[in-house]
This record gives structure tokens, sequence and C-alpha cells, in this order.
């Protein structure tokens, strides 16, 4: 009897190995074309030209790409900003795995894929955020990183500022209480106090009052 295998044949491992080589040619060749057309239509992006966000004037569309790529480049730049560029790697490299063929080694092939779909949305993200917090919008709808980076690079300098007005007024309260007379109890902290912070506060203000 055969063993059973614990992961099943991919659809190339189906195909006979001629038709498989021609497939990954083919699919490496579309999709770099498609990476590449999506350079030039980001590279050649005309803020004046009719795309997902505005109408545009009468008149012949500037990006190399035509409407089409006029269109794509304003949805992309407008969701990621800079770091849609990202797009096109992403899209050679998916042709470029293709190619090379699934790694065969304990089913590795749709981890391998997992993680690094897992890893391209985390720099997405990340990028979009960096993006928005330290470049200037220039020519772009929206911030330097999109709405992505608009939502994502908000709520984490908001999360930053609250984090350091709580622990401005944890210091200020400890400075005042420690320069009168009673010195026994810590003052109450606000609850917006992480608590690693609380407990060096705390630690401080025993330490002082031995």
């Amino acid at each position: 009897m055969q063993a059973v295998t614990d992961s099943a044949p991919s659809f190339f491992d189906r195909l006979p190995e001629v038709l498989t080589r021609t497939l990954r040619e083919g699919l490496l060749w579309v999709l770099g074309a498609v990476a590449l057309l999506l350079v030039l239509s980001l590279l050649t992006f005309d803020p004046a030209d009719p795309g997902f966000a505005y109408t545009g004037e009468p008149g012949q569309v500037t990006n190399l790409i035509g409407p089409l790529g006029a269109w794509v480049a304003d949805v992309l730049l407008l969701l990621f900003g800079g770091p849609a560029y990202l797009w096109p790697v992403v899209v050679f490299g998916l042709g470029w795995w293709l190619f090379r063929g699934q790694p065969e080694v304990d089913g590795g092939g749709r981890a391998s894929l997992l993680l690094r779909s897992a890893g391209f949305i985390a720099t997405l993200v990340s990028s979009c955020a960096l993006a928005t917090m330290h470049f200037p919008q220039g020519m772009l709808r929206n911030t330097a990183g999109g709405i992505l980076g608009s939502v994502v690079g908000t709520a984490i300098e908001n999360a930053m500022g609250n984090a350091a007005e709580a622990h401005g007024k944890a210091t200020k309260s400890l400075e005042e209480s420690g320069g009168g007379e009673d010195t026994e109890h810590m003052p109450e902290l606000p609850p917006s106090v992480p608590g690693d912070v609380k407990q060096k506060l705390e630690d401080a203000f025993s330490n002082k009052s031995d």
C-alpha cells in the first residue's frame, strides 16, 4: 500500500511537466507586465487627470497608461499614499513565487504564503502610518500615507499624546505631594496611567517616604 501524504497535490502538480512550465512562465510574464504598468501609472500620476476621487478636466490624460492608469493610480495613492509603490513589488513577487513553485517541505507552501502576506500587511500599515506622521502631503489628495496612514497614524499620535499627558499629571501629583508635610500616602493616579508607569511611581514614592 502507498503511504498517504499529508498534503494534496497542487494544481500544477496535476498537469504535465511541459504544460506546467509554460503556465508558470506565462504567469511570470503577465504579472511582471502588470507590475510594470502599475509602476508607470504611479510615476506619471497627475492630480488633474480624471480618476476615482476627481472627475478631471476635458482634454488629454497625461498618465502614461491612459485613463485606466490614471484611475488605478488615483485609487492606490488615495488609499496608501507613497507606500502604494509596494504593490508593484508584491505583484511581481507573486509571479516569481508561482514561477519558482511552492516549497514541498511539510506543506510549507501555504504556510509561507500566509506568513509573507501577514508580513506585507504589517509593512504596508506601518509604512503608511510613518509616512503620514513624518512626510508632507505634497501632490497627493490625502496624507503622505493615504487614508490608511491617516487613520493609523492619527490613532498612534493620540495614544502617545494621552500616555505622555497621563505621565505628566502623575509626575506632577507626585512632586506636589512630596513637597508637603503629609507623605504617608501616595495620591490617587488617573485611570489612564499605564500599569508599568504606575508601579514605578509607587516604588519611587515608597523609597522617598522611607
